[in-house]
């Protein structure tokens, strides 16, 4: 993973990869309230990590939250703008709910 500090600040700016990895290995367990609440803590602690927000939308729309995950899921689309798995992500979701033109 790149350089996840800030040089000015020595402040991480975007969760390390073996909390990204944590989650993950937890979300195919099954695990998607303990993967959630360490998701939540990732956006608290890194509100501008895409990566953060992609795997909060992931976890809620897991756990049929679908409504729920559409924020978090624009929110990595946001920080994300060329990462085709989060617009990806984003639009099957919308098109889950009848609202592709929202994606529009």
């Amino acid at each position: 993973m790149a350089n996840n500090s800030d040089a000015s600040s020595g402040s991480a700016t975007a969760p390390a990869s073996e909390e990204v990895e944590r989650i993950v290995t937890l979300l195919n367990q099954g695990h998607y309230t303990e993967g959630e609440a360490i998701a939540r803590r990732q956006t608290e602690h890194f509100p501008q990590s895409g990566v953060s927000w992609k795997i909060l939308g992931a976890v809620l729309k897991l756990q049929g939250r679908i409504v729920e995950s559409l924020e978090p899921m624009r929110r990595a689309t946001f920080f994300l703008p060329m990462d085709a798995g989060a617009h990806s992500n984003l639009g099957v979701t919308l098109n889950d709910l009848g609202r592709l033109e929202d994606g529009l």
